[in-house]
């Protein structure tokens, strides 16, 4: 390969790079916004469930960070057979109440720089199981 084809080549380069450049997204506000993340909090057994409040007051940009705290996707169903979808963080109310297992998960969540605005909704009722036995004489 000659000196020219060499020198024509690096110059076709830097002009894809320069065009390239201007095709990427420069960083916008929305990255700023991309740290919070809105939810309902409901207690279900020993656990948190974080679930969306709408579409655009949702979970949905924070739940990278989520999952780097633990919190795993469920769906649970109530005593009266309402579904709830939402973030879970398994066992963290086991050994505290509900309202430091929350301060608990923002903390956490503040220390990987996400903030999470959120309603205390209270608990979520579980189904009630009856168990029958059978007796034979």
């Amino acid at each position: 390969m000659s000196i020219e084809q060499i020198e024509s080549l690096e110059k076709k380069v830097a002009e894809l790079e320069k065009l390239v450049s201007t095709l990427l997204p420069k960083e916008t506000p929305n990255s700023v916004s991309s740290s919070i993340g809105y939810a309902d909090i409901y207690q279900y057994k020993n656990s948190l469930l974080l679930v969306s409040r709408s579409k655009e007051l949702s979970t949905y940009t924070i739940k990278d960070r989520l999952k780097q705290i633990g919190a795993k996707w469920a769906t649970i169903t109530d005593k009266d057979g309402n579904k709830f979808s939402g973030w879970m963080v398994l066992g963290i109310c086991k050994e505290v109440c509900m309202d430091e297992a929350i301060n608990s998960t923002v903390d956490k969540l503040k220390e990987i720089s996400t903030t999470l605005e959120f309603k205390n909704k209270g608990q979520i009722l579980t189904p009630t199981v009856s168990i029958t036995t059978i007796c034979e004489p």
